[in-house]
């Protein structure tokens, strides 16, 4: 057994190709999940193609089917997002990316950067149905189910374990009530290019902050999905919140 990483594919690639040329037959698995997803693996696979090698599958788990078919959110047509960037422009223009996608979008993401990953999608993606699947398939599973908002308020603190985040696609069925099904209504055109009226960006700080989020939180949300100036946002949070 040898170990196969982001850090030493390139060299180690390198041997098992030429033993696989040899003749040889060589076993591709990992601790978690499936080989090829979202994992260094993959570079193995494209390599051994390239060089006419044929791979053969063996199924097995991967956590981003499991989540999706606990998740109560439509399980197909989906798209697998693999992890977000970690910081940057680059970590922006993913969640711009993917904002109007009317799929049910699925992604891996890391328990420290759960909060930020959060936050970002409500701020861009806005409001909508979530599902949150921890260590699945152990003996400390969980899966949240709720507005985006309201996972933001569940998973404070520290989160341990491998997480899969189910969120709904974009369109008219957007920020429904789990238990009420999707809305039939799709909201019209309004000013300032958003598709809603101004009234919109208020009823949606409004359900932010009782679903928990801070005045803070959810005025930063707001301020990107609307393009608004966060100062003024913040301050009708403000006010909201002595209502």
């Amino acid at each position: 057994m040898v170990s196969y990483h982001d850090h030493n594919a390139r060299q180690r690639g390198e041997q098992l190709l030429e033993k696989l040329a040899s003749g040889r037959s060589i076993a591709l698995v990992t601790d978690a999940g499936t080989p090829g997803i979202s994992d260094p693996g993959k570079l193995l696979i494209e390599a051994a193609l390239q060089k006419g090698i044929e791979p053969v599958a063996i199924p097995g788990p991967t956590a981003l089917i499991a989540a999706l078919v606990v998740s109560g959110l439509p399980p197909q047509p989906f798209v697998f997002l693999g992890f977000p960037p970690a910081r940057g422009a680059e970590r922006r223009r993913f969640f711009e990316k993917y904002a109007r996608m009317t799929l049910t979008l699925v992604l891996y993401e890391s328990p420290k950067r759960l909060e930020k990953t959060l936050l970002d999608i409500l701020g861009t993606w806005g409001e909508r149905r979530i599902a949150v699947a921890r260590e699945l398939t152990k003996m400390h599973e969980e899966i949240f189910r709720g507005s985006i908002a309201e996972a933001v308020s569940h998973f404070t603190g520290e989160v341990r374990g491998e997480l899969t985040l189910v969120v709904e696609g974009a369109g008219p069925a957007m920020g429904v009530d789990f238990k009420s099904g999707p809305d039939t209504e799709t909201p019209g055109p309004g000013p300032e290019g958003f598709g809603q009226d101004t009234s919109d960006w208020r009823d949606e700080l409004k359900s932010m902050l009782t679903g928990g989020l801070s005045s803070k939180e959810a005025a930063s949300a707001i301020a990107r999905r609307f393009d608004l100036p966060r100062r003024v946002v913040y301050q009708a949070a403000l006010a909201m919140k002595k209502e």
